[in-house]
């Protein structure tokens, strides 16, 4: 990630580092980004295995806008003084920022919800949106870890099947698991 930060400023890119986050949040980061980034693969916890650019309303980069950035890479110089290097600042409250806005223009959750984050990013703030909607949460793997104890990703019937075995949920209630 240092690398990464380094070299884009190094050409001038400017960085804004909102530290973890899940990808749905990143629309809401700051006005008049030109893309998120994000260094690993959400499928392989765990281990980095890339960076994922996305577009500032939380869509993939097409395939056209990587080969973009490939031609650019390919033509880049870095600056040659110092009043070009891109600034690096580092925002808070994205996640807050985020929490907000959902509340604000939900219904309120009147069942019990059994959630399992997977260990993941969602971990930060999908327990507390749904409490603060009112749901009665029981969390499952919701503490950050990203190695995903407890399940193997993706949550599919094959993976889910132990954890909707032990999620107790009654008649009225559901469950959510985040990949």
């Amino acid at each position: 990630m240092n690398s990464f930060i380094a070299g884009a400023r190094s050409v001038g890119s400017d960085i804004l580092d909102i530290g973890v986050i899940p990808p749905m949040v990143m629309p809401f980061c700051k006005e008049n980004q030109r893309c998120n980034v994000i260094f690993g693969n959400p499928e392989d916890r765990g281990r980095v295995g890339g960076i994922t650019f996305y577009n500032p309303d939380g869509r993939l980069f097409t395939a056209s806008q990587m080969e973009q950035i490939d031609r650019q890479i390919q033509t880049m110089k870095s600056v040659t003084n110092e009043h070009n290097i891109g600034d690096y600042d580092v925002i808070s409250g994205t996640l807050e920022d985020y929490r907000r806005s959902i509340v604000n223009d939900s219904d309120d959750v009147d069942c019990e919800i059994s959630i399992d984050c997977a260990s993941g990013p969602c971990s930060l703030i999908a327990p507390s949106i749904l409490t603060d909607l009112g749901a009665d949460v029981t969390t499952l793997n919701c503490q950050m870890d990203g190695r995903s104890p407890g399940r193997e990703l993706p949550p599919d019937e094959i993976n889910l099947r132990l954890l909707m075995k032990s999620a107790k949920i009654n008649t009225d209630g559901i469950g959510v698991a985040f990949n």
